[in-house]
């Protein structure tokens, strides 16, 4: 799949200019400030089950619509440094935990905010950093407590609501159910999601025609007359190519050219011997990485065996290995009986122009496969993202069975305790923990805004609730926007996300409060641009590198400066 990355130079205040001038201590700080709120705010509006989706788009790229905001966030192409942290640390986060990124930009941005209005109110940013650092610290404590687990509801149900609550309005109940079984195969086997659990999508049909397959999914096309369709096969998979070595046989043939039908024979032999070795240890099934002569190919179909050949990406191939449970030789004269793999079914299908090979009905194996749909290849892409991020969210819920409260009831009640902790600090760090506690109303106050309510008469109608019940949330319940208790409609999230969450926020305010100056090495710079220019010309090859590029001692102060 292509990459998409797209510029975001127009929304960024770090032009040519900005970039030549000198800029040190506030200076600095605040352009990092400004482009990592900036980036921040980009994905505001897709959270929830009633975000909106964005559009990124441009002339030389695919175009990308999604309300994903790991997909948005990740799409982008920013050239000031502090945005390009947070958009690498947003892909920390979505590649570790799937799911949250989303929340942690929108907390990050709003500690971003309130920093720079205390900075503005005289605080030091070792002090303001100092006061988040303990503000979370206190809500890491608080949200420990008001976590529950199985003494609240069963491990199956917990898990189900889990999916549930990651899936939002895409959810249906024999989804939900697949991906917990997926997982759990693959928990109690205590391997890898991402090795074992593959996730493959083809446009067409909806996202409720998602289906798991107990097994593996190959994009692969069949040469012209091979079978279609092998039930109970067997399976081998093989590295080298099934062809003879014809760059010895040409240097015979011209010292000694009246032998060519003797060789032209004996590579017919050789061949022979290779569909033989296949025939003899029982295989109905053949996968190789490399390429398969075409006579081989005729030879294997007459003994109704399916040639698959080029399949040399080596993720899908050790993930069929998984599911199937064969054996990858290196070549064809190594394969033994025990080295094939097992599957109830091999199909080829035709869907939506793909060339398609299904393996199903691996009952042994612990791999697995989401078949997902979607109406174009972007809607496809944007499901995929989404069982992806649900399959890393009840996989933490395996690790630590521990949640809490969804639909913003965590943050308000976080803020509301926060705010009284914060009471008894005698020092200038109170000011920020109280900043603290207004950036986690956030959450709760851009739910209500997605849902079309009024923001401040939501987050004060929360706080009056979560004075006799700490779990009230935004719940979307029928399509309609209800204030009840989160756990009791199983509106929940991990813990061990929602911690993630609080870390990964100040660990980014970390980075860019704590920021004085930008350091660019400007002759490298002028070099690159020399490069680009090169290219659009045609001109080909790199700039010339002269002496006082090179990165020594006598360069370091000529060479670097703060910009």
């Amino acid at each position: 799949m292509a990459e998409r990355r797209f510029r975001l130079d127009s929304l960024l205040t770090y032009t040519k200019k900005a970039a030549d001038e000198r800029m040190l201590g506030e200076a600095a700080r605040e352009s990092c400030m400004i482009a990592a709120k900036v980036i921040c705010d980009a994905v505001r509006t897709t959270l929830g089950p009633r975000g909106m989706n964005k559009i990124l788009a441009e002339d030389a790229r695919p175009l990308l619509i999604s309300k994903d905001g790991y997909s948005v966030i990740t799409g982008l192409i920013a050239e000031h440094p502090a945005a390009r942290l947070i958009i690498e640390l947003a892909k920390a986060h979505g590649n570790v935990h799937g799911d949250g990124v989303t929340s942690t930009l929108i907390i990050a941005g709003e500690l971003i905010e309130k920093a720079d209005s205390l900075l503005r109110m005289g605080l030091h940013p070792v002090l303001i950093f100092d006061g988040f650092k303990k503000a979370m610290e206190v809500c890491l404590e608080l949200m420990k407590d008001l976590s529950v687990s199985e003494d609240f509801f069963s491990p199956e149900e917990m898990r189900y609501n889990v999916v549930r609550t990651s899936l939002k309005e895409y959810a249906n109940d024999r989804l939900c159910r697949d991906v917990v079984e997926a997982v759990k195969c693959v928990k109690e086997a205590k391997k890898d999601i991402d090795e074992y659990i593959a996730i493959k999508e083809v446009e067409g049909d909806r996202f409720e025609d998602t289906k798991l397959i107990d097994g593996s999914v190959l994009f692969n096309m069949l040469p012209p007359g091979a079978p279609r369709r092998i039930e109970d096969a067997k399976i081998a998979i093989i590295k080298d190519p099934l062809t003879t070595e014809r760059s010895e046989l040409v240097t015979h043939v011209v010292l000694d050219p009246n032998r060519m039908a003797e060789f032209l024979e004996e590579e017919e032999k050789i061949l022979g011997r290779m569909v033989g070795k296949i025939v003899e240890v029982g295989a109905n099934v053949v996968i190789c990485m490399k390429a398969i002569d075409g006579r081989v190919t005729g030879l294997l179909a007459k003994h109704g065996i399916m040639p698959i050949k080029g399949v040399d990406r080596h993720g899908e191939l050790n993930h069929l290995s998984l599911a199937t449970g064969a054996n990858i030789v290196k070549s064809v004269w190594d394969l033994k009986k025990e080295d094939l793999g097992a599957a109830k079914l091999v199909e080829y299908k035709k869907i939506s122009e793909e060339d398609i090979i299904f393996f199903e009905g691996c009952k042994e194996a612990k791999a697995c496969t989401f078949f997902v749909r979607g109406g174009t290849k972007e809607i496809a892409a944007e499901h995929s993202r989404l069982i992806y991020e649900a399959t890393h969210a009840v996989a933490s819920v395996f690790d630590e069975p521990f949640v809490v409260a969804g639909g913003g009831a965590i943050e308000i009640e976080l803020a509301l305790r926060l705010r009284k902790e914060a009471q008894r600090e005698m020092t200038k760090k109170q000011l920020p923990m109280l900043a603290f506690a207004e950036a986690l109303e956030a959450i709760p106050r851009t739910l209500a805004e997605n849902c079309g309510l009024d923001a401040l008469d939501a987050v004060a109608k929360l706080k009056a609730m979560h004075q006799d019940d700490p779990h009230i949330g935004i719940c979307l319940k029928n399509g309609e926007v209800l204030f009840t208790n989160a756990l009791k409609e199983g509106i929940i999230e991990p813990l061990s996300i929602k911690r993630q969450m609080l870390i990964g926020a100040v660990e980014a305010v970390e980075l860019i409060l704590l920021t004085d100056g930008i350091l660019r090495d400007r002759e490298r710079m002028k070099k690159v641009k020399e490069e680009e220019r090169r290219k659009r010309l045609g001109l080909g090859g790199e700039a010339e590198v002269r002496e006082e590029d090179i990165f020594t001692k006598e360069n370091l102060t000529r060479k670097f400066t703060y910009s």
